[in-house]
Parts: C-alpha cells; structure tokens; sequence
C-alpha cells in the first residue's frame, strides 16, 4: 500500500542490498533485509534475518523502530506480505519443523500473531485491506491447474476465489497479489490451454456496493496483443 507522502519503498541489491524509502531527494536506509509494504503512516512491514542469521522473521517497522512479530507456535521462519493503515500485517510463518511445508498464513494486530484459515493445507496471505479482508494462496494436494487455489478471508471465514467466480468463462485463478477497499483482487487467472494473464476480479453486479462481495465476482483477463492490452470477460 503506498504512502500517501509520495514515499517510495525500495530494495537495492548491490552494494550488500538493503531496503530504503525515498522521498524526493531524501532517503532513508532501513535496519533490515527487505521491505513489502508500506501504509499511510509510513509503516513499513517485511522480514529480516534473526540475530544469528539463520532464519527469517517476520518485521514491522514503525516510530523507527524494528518490531520482530515472531512466528506461528513451535515455527522458526516467517515473513510479511503486506499490512493496512491500522498497521496489521499479515504474511507467511511455518508452525513445525516441517518448514515450507508448514506455511501457515498469518495475521498480526495488538502485538499478537494468530493462524489464519484452515492449517490443513500449506497457504500464504498475500494482501490485506483496510475493511480486514485478507487474500492468497492455498496448495490443493491437485496436479496441473489444479495445485494451487487462491482465497479470500472475509469475518472469520476462508473461502475459495474458484467458487466465488460468476461463470468463470473457464479461467482458473492461480494467484492473488492485492486486494482494494471496493473489494477488487488483483491476480493472475490461467486457461484450459495453460496460458495466463494478469486478471482483475471485481465484486458483481457492477458497480457495485463493497458488500456484495461475496455475491460473486467477475474477472476481467488482461490479453496483450499487437493493439495493446485489451479486455476479457468471463
């Protein structure tokens, strides 16, 4: 989420890397490996190695200061995604020693990090918004297509993006990025033939109220042709 400052948070990845945030001509070197997200108090939430180097913990960088959010119970990596204006983050920790293969989507708020969705599947947030609605990706134990989902999380209940498609044109959405206030995902949706675009999905009918949701969604494919980017409905 951009700040609303104009301040840019960047990586640079020569000269030993490290993550900035710019403002004109100012920038500002910050304590830590990489930065995701920034909102509009200029917090900034992403990871850092721990003090011995080993493993990636999960960060917000707020009134200067580097909080370490820790990671989901009996974990020892975590990363952050990306985080609101009320400062809650969400990302990725492993809750076992099975490692990646116990990514668990999490969210942070009041200094306490919780599991969310369902831990019966390796999952990540992505994104969050100001309303608190979390999207990002679940693996489904499938084959092709079919391995991973993506989802949204919306008062306290995890649901599959694939289900909430109005038609679905046969797109297939393998991956969410963002989420908007008005309810618009941004994400990358796949064909039959396995080819994929970037998509936006937007809550129908349109336009519509940020409560219709969960009625449904109509996704928009991007198609990048000769005359440029055109429009696909589903």
């Amino acid at each position: 989420m951009p700040a609303s400052a104009g301040t840019v948070l960047a990586r640079q990845e020569t000269n030993g890397g490290g993550t900035y945030l710019a403002n004109g001509d100012n920038a500002t070197v910050l304590p830590f490996w990489q930065g995701r997200a920034i909102n509009e108090s200029g917090q900034v939430a992403g990871a850092r190695l721990d003090d011995n180097g080993g493993f990636i913990r999960a960060v917000l960088y707020t009134n200067g200061q580097v909080v370490d959010l820790g990671t989901l119970a009996g974990g020892r990596d975590s990363f952050a995604s990306d985080l609101n204006d009320s400062g809650v983050v969400v990302g990725g920790s492993d809750f076992g020693t099975a490692g990646l293969a116990s990514r668990q989507s999490f969210i942070w708020r009041d200094g306490v990090m919780e599991a969310l969705g369902s831990t019966a599947t390796r999952n990540t947030a992505t994104a969050i918004n100001n309303h608190g609605d979390v999207v990002g990706t679940f693996a489904t134990g499938g084959t092709g297509l079919d391995q991973t989902h993506s989802y949204l999380y919306q008062d306290g209940v995890q649901y599959d993006l694939q289900t909430l498609l109005a038609g679905g044109g046969g797109w297939r959405i393998m991956e969410v990025v963002d989420i908007n206030d008005s309810g618009q995902i941004a994400g990358q949706a796949c064909n039959a033939a396995g080819q994929c675009f970037a998509a936006l999905l937007s809550p129908v009918p349109e336009p519509a109220s940020y409560g219709m949701l969960l009625a449904g969604l109509a996704v928009v494919v991007g198609v990048r042709g000769r005359g440029g980017l055109r429009r696909r409905a589903a």
